[in-house]
């Protein structure tokens, strides 16, 4: 009963947030919405988008659907006037993704993260066991998105 309710109080919380962190999903743009993939969580969420919206990115001004999968983002929201959740602000890191993998044990978890911090251009990784993510800090200039998913795959791991 306990777990039921604490489930049931975490998830309502969540729902509530003002805030979402995570990076830009694989399908980034569906009907208007755009796909992010939150950190902490094994839940890609479809958020509405201010049609106004403009990012900036390192100085360059861009609209939702010119953003590259897996930039990292924190996601500023607001309720519309008819009180659905919509993204009123976007500030976007492409030196910064999370990678969500199917399955993510702690020696697996320590074997990806050894792995990637053996990479040239990978910075910082933090494990997120309990959602099987991976936050990942790396040189674009370095190293591409791309391949650092391609570096995971090729061991052996599936992402998703």
């Amino acid at each position: 009963m306990v777990l039921i309710i604490s489930t049931v109080f975490s998830v309502l919380i969540a729902q509530n947030d003002s805030k979402i962190t995570g990076t830009v999903g694989k399908e980034k743009i569906i009907d208007q919405k755009l796909v992010i993939c939150e950190l902490g969580s094994k839940a890609c969420m479809f958020m509405q988008v201010d049609p106004n919206l403009i990012i900036d990115v390192n100085g360059k001004k861009l609209k939702p659907e010119e953003l590259e999968i897996g930039w990292y983002l924190e996601a500023d929201i607001e309720k519309n006037e008819n009180g659905e959740r919509i993204i009123k602000a976007l500030n976007v890191d492409p030196d910064k993704t999370v990678i969500c993998f199917s399955s993510l044990n702690e020696e697996e978890g320590k074997e990806v993260k050894q792995m990637l911090l053996n990479k040239n251009g990978i910075k910082l990784v933090n494990l997120h066991l309990e959602s099987q993510q991976v936050y990942i800090e790396y040189d674009p200039q370095v190293i591409s998105y791309s391949a650092v998913e391609k570096t995971i795959t090729d061991d052996g791991y599936e992402i998703e």
